[in-house]
């Protein structure tokens, strides 16, 4: 004999109970069966749970909870009617509609939460539900007592979501520095695992790990962490909640690894991040960020103007660095191998280097404004790929460098020993400060006893595109010397210059190209020589064979020209335009005969169309006119005459005379 009710309806606290039914199937062996079917808001079916038997074994997930919205209840009851029959058996459905749901304990919150949440009274399952966190649609998943997939947690959270740096850092106001050098959106894997108690051991916090490629954020952070969006960078990222409570690890792939401590009421952020394959497990210090290790490249002028944004850092801030570096780079160009180390008091911070071809110290002031100030031993700027800086070379043109010269304080900077590749331009002095649009380079000069350089210009950013325009004064008691200190050796003898260059190039100084290059040259020469050089060795004039042109018209001028061609003076102009050279008036003015040239160079085609008109001295007027061509051109004065004039005359397509 047994009972059966069915069709009940009621309330139970603020929860309306629609259908209802029950049953006893034998009297002897008693359980009671009930299925209760509501709905209403679920704020109100937590506090009717708060009433039940769920409480008890979830009790520390549904105090923290708070919750609101639609919601119906599916629940099963099995009871037994004597101790003995057995143990209680509870399971249903919750499902919710559009649903916000909050957890007190780590302050997160959700919006849009729906659907089916099925449950028993040892545990429950929220799997992959659709939700929205900080107006961003994401995946939840909530494992809880006898669903979790690993039996020594109690409690498993997940979220999946495509966020942005921003929403996460939020979280941790010691890391909001990095959220300007931060873009895009990535997908992340967020989850919390709540550990079981064990009664021999005190309470074990929840550890928070989050996972990421970062494929669709871009990191503009100076190398070696800068990042593409498009490139993967594995993350990780674990530590303990509270946050203060423990230890927290941070990797970037094989890059990098940092251990730190996060702020609390009693003391400050500290860390220390090791590169490459440094061991990670030394010793945190005691406030601030220590960084060691190695790393394949740094950027200094990048990592200083971050420092200098972050300012002081407080006690959290970056406090030493000591790495060995494959690449030490310096606006976008490589000094080689060497040491980096780093050191920041309360008033400054100072940078050392030590290599082959960088020695010195950069000291940054504390104070808002101040000058950042650096004294070099040596400074050996790399050599210039001729080739490369005018298109021709084998390998494609670099990105521009698109770096925000605003970010970077002034600057005032002495070198005893500056070269440019093997050009020993002896003692320079550089002197900038910042502007609206990004910097203004007030000064930068070198002296050697060989040439004279004095530059000035801007490197602005608008429009999100940075610029360089700036107006370059070489001078010189001898051309011969001057190129020798180039690189150009044995192009000229004698001849005292003067030439100034002017104009502009996308990217920073150092992205420099010809035929990127915008502008104008002017050069004047004094009294002089250019040298016989065989062809191919780099003449200074490689397009005007100066020796190969009576020869080449079957003229015997050799008496004039059996040591090269001097001259009295050599003058002219050159237009720099979409990768172009044009010049109209070029004039060579020699004991032998006045030369004149005119006409373009494609600085990367390597094509040339000029007119070359020789008169010699002893009568007459022959004119030549030619498309042509050959060679690479350089850098500055000695460079771009090469590139205009490269290609001896004999390799002429064709000659009108």
């Amino acid at each position: 004999p047994g009972l059966r009710l069915e069709g009940l309806k009621g309330k139970v606290l603020a929860t309306a109970v629609t259908d209802a039914s029950g049953r006893i199937e034998d009297f002897k062996v008693a359980w009671l069966d009930l299925e209760l079917r509501g709905g209403g808001d679920a704020g109100d079916l937590r506090t009717l749970v708060l009433q039940s038997p769920l409480y008890a074994p979830n009790r520390p997930h549904l105090d923290a909870l708070a919750i609101s919205g639609p919601a119906a209840v599916d629940l099963r009851l099995r009871i037994p009617l004597k101790r003995e029959f057995g143990e209680r058996e509870v399971e249903g459905t919750l499902s919710l509609d559009n649903a916000s749901v909050r957890d007190a304990r780590w302050d997160i919150a959700f919006e849009g939460f729906s659907g089916s949440v099925p449950f028993t009274d040892r545990g429950f399952i929220v799997d992959a539900l659709p939700v929205r966190y900080r107006d961003t649609p994401g995946a939840l998943s909530l494992r809880v007592g006898d669903t979790v997939r690993d039996a020594a947690h109690v409690a498993e959270f997940q979220l999946e979501s495509e966020l942005a740096p921003g929403q996460l850092l939020a979280r941790t106001p010691e890391l909001a520095w990095l959220d300007p050098w931060l873009e895009g959106r990535s997908l992340w894997d967020v989850r919390v695992d709540v550990p079981k108690a064990r009664p021999e051991a005190p309470p074990a916090p929840a550890r928070l790990s989050l996972r990421s490629n970062l494929v669709g954020t871009r990191l503009g952070l100076p190398a070696p962490l800068r990042k593409s969006a498009a490139t993967p960078l594995p993350l990780r990222l674990d530590l303990p909640l509270p946050a203060s409570d423990g230890v927290l690890d941070l990797r970037l792939g094989q890059l990098m690894r940092l251990r730190g401590r996060l702020a609390s009421d009693t003391r400050p952020f500290a860390a220390r991040v090791a590169f490459g394959s440094t061991a990670a497990e030394g010793e945190i210090p005691d406030a601030g960020i220590a960084v060691v290790g190695q790393m394949p490249s740094l950027d200094i002028g990048g990592w200083v103007a971050a420092a200098a944004a972050q300012g002081g850092g407080g006690q959290g801030g970056l406090r030493s660095v000591d790495v060995r570096v494959g690449a030490i780079d310096v606006l976008d160009r490589s000094f080689g191998e060497g040491r980096v180390l780093l050191r920041r008091d309360a008033q400054e911070l100072r940078v050392d280097f030590d290599g082959a071809a960088i020695a010195g110290v950069v000291r940054v002031p504390q104070s808002e404004g101040a000058a950042i100030k650096g004294q070099f031993a040596r400074l050996h700027w790399p050599a210039v790929d001729t080739k490369a800086m005018t298109g021709g070379g084998a390998e494609p043109a670099p990105a521009v460098d698109e770096t925000d010269p605003s970010r970077v304080p002034a600057l005032q900077f002495q070198i005893e020993d500056f070269r440019l590749g093997e050009a020993r331009l002896g003692r320079a002095e550089l002197q900038t400060f910042p502007t609206p649009e990004g910097m203004h380079v007030d000064r930068f000069s070198t002296t050697s006893e060989a040439l004279t350089l004095a530059a000035s210009g801007d490197w602005t950013r608008i429009g999100g595109a940075t610029r360089s325009r700036f107006a370059v004064d070489f001078d010189a008691d001898r051309l011969g010397g001057m190129l020798d200190a180039l690189g150009f050796v044995g192009m000229v003898e004698d001849g005292p210059i003067k030439a100034r260059l002017a104009g502009d190039w996308p990217g920073s100084p150092g992205s420099f190209r010809l035929d990127r290059f915008d502008g104008g040259l002017r050069v004047d020469v004094g009294k002089g020589r250019l040298l016989d050089v065989e062809p191919g060795t780099g003449r200074f004039l490689g397009l005007v064979s100066i020796a190969e042109i009576p020869r080449r018209l079957s003229l015997d001028f050799s008496d004039f020209f059996a040591e090269g061609f001097a001259f009295n003076t050599m003058a002219g102009d050159f237009a720099f335009d979409g990768g172009a050279a044009t010049t109209e008036n070029l004039t060579i003015q020699g004991p032998a005969a006045e030369i004149n040239v005119t006409g373009t160079t494609a600085l990367s085609e390597r094509q040339y169309d000029q007119r070359v008109e020789v008169l010699p001295k002893a009568g007459g007027v022959l004119p030549a006119i030619g498309a042509f061509t050959a060679g690479p051109a350089g850098a500055a004065i000695g460079a771009m005459a090469q590139a205009v004039f490269q290609a001896p005359l004999k390799q002429a397509t064709r000659i009108v005379y």
